[in-house]
């Protein structure tokens, strides 16, 4: 009897035992599961690390550096496509009724020296109402174009010739709005009428086609200097 009370203990320990590994088990199961869990929803948001734009192109403006923090719909970088430019130009409110979508316009770059053809894309239907104008963006199709560079549009039928400048292009002389024209190496200061002014073009008149307008005018030019 002695023996057979000496193999149930051995039993009841290894039963015990065996109960306590299962145990063991099952908890290392479920904290594999909860580490796998984790390990999911830390990959799920490294996702949102990664960018990738819907198209080849140049990063023009950079909004937030690398380690800072951004919220949903908080724009990162602004990207502009090589393949498909867009010239945009502020149209008075007594000519927009003259362009329709798909009209074809000519376009003058004066840093490339040429004249092309753009073709009306979309006229916008809501009108600034401190400038009386309208935003019209025109296709071009033409290489060596950059993103930021100006253009002269000129729209058959208009009271007006468009011209959009980049606001860099303005100085004010003795509190006379105007900008710096080049005829022959000699600058003249050449007061003009602001329709618009936006944070990367302005839209102008007072200025005929063959003017040369200095885009970047340093401080110390002034009207009839020789360069």
């Amino acid at each position: 009897m002695l023996e057979t009370s000496i193999k149930e203990d051995k039993y009841k320990i290894a039963k015990h035992n065996l109960k306590v590994a299962q145990n063991q088990v099952d908890s290392a199961k479920s904290g594999l599961n909860v580490a796998n869990s984790e390990l999911a929803n830390v990959k799920n948001q490294l996702q949102y690390s990664y960018l990738e734009a819907e198209f080849d192109g140049v990063v023009i403006t950079k909004y937030k550096n690398k380690f800072e923090t951004t919220m949903p719909g908080e724009p990162i970088l602004k990207i502009v496509s090589l393949k498909k430019l867009r010239v945009e130009a502020r149209v008075q409110e007594s000519d927009i009724n003259h362009i329709q979508v798909g009209d074809v316009v000519e376009i003058q770059i004066p840093s490339l020296s040429k004249f092309i053809k753009g073709v009306v894309a979309i006229k916008s239907s809501q009108g600034d109402a401190l400038t009386h104008t309208y935003m019209v963006k025109f296709d071009v199709d033409e290489e060596g174009l950059l993103p930021g560079m100006f253009a002269k549009v000129y729209l058959v039928g208009t009271s007006e010739k468009m011209l959009t400048l980049p606001p860099s292009s303005l100085i004010t002389k003795a509190g006379v709005l105007g900008v710096f024209v080049k005829k022959e190496k000699i600058l003249e200061f050449r007061p003009i009428e602001l329709l618009y002014l936006g944070a990367d073009m302005i839209g102008v008149k007072g200025l005929s086609q063959e003017e040369d307008v200095l885009v970047y005018p340093q401080a110390g030019y002034y009207d009839g200097m020789s360069l």
